[in-house]
């Protein structure tokens, strides 16, 4: 297993991930370095490239979560962040951008649906949930986003 090389292939998946449910770019770069460094003391060998993938996704998600849950997180406000971010940190795909308007739990779902190409499951398997709740949930969030849409025109 060589850390540069799965570094390399997964580090834009994982950073756009991590940004996606820290809304924030520095935070989502903490969170993918930590995501990588328990890359580091993993033992086991991965099965293929699709478990390496699904594994840092798994590992990501569950620190993002984390740092979501930690006290200084609730107690901070963040001013028009979001606003000051450089043209390559904010995405440049209007309906990526719309994702923000929607749950952590949903928005995570439909990028990994429509950005990383999983299906509903593979999914299931790496989250331990049933495939009927995640397909419940896709249009739960397909519903939102054509809500949020609606409101924007």
């Amino acid at each position: 297993m060589n850390i540069e090389e799965i570094y390399l292939r997964h580090v834009d998946t994982i950073y756009r991930l991590c940004h996606i449910y820290l809304k924030n770019p520095e935070d989502a770069k903490d969170a993918t370095q930590s995501t990588f460094e328990k890359l580091l003391v993993r033992k086991e060998p991965f099965e293929s490239v699709e478990h390496e993938k699904a594994w840092l996704i798994v590992c990501a998600s569950n620190l993002c979560k984390n740092m979501l849950k930690h006290w200084y997180r609730s107690k901070r406000t963040d001013v028009e962040e979001m606003a000051a971010l450089p043209a390559k940190e904010t995405p440049n795909d209007e309906t990526l951008a719309l994702l923000y308007e929607l749950d952590d739990e949903l928005r995570r779902l439909v990028y990994l649906v429509y950005y990383e190409g999983y299906r509903i499951n593979e999914i299931a398997r790496m989250d331990g949930i049933n495939e009927s709740t995640l397909r419940s949930r896709l249009a739960r969030a397909r519903e939102q986003l054509k809500l949020i849409m609606e409101e924007e025109q």
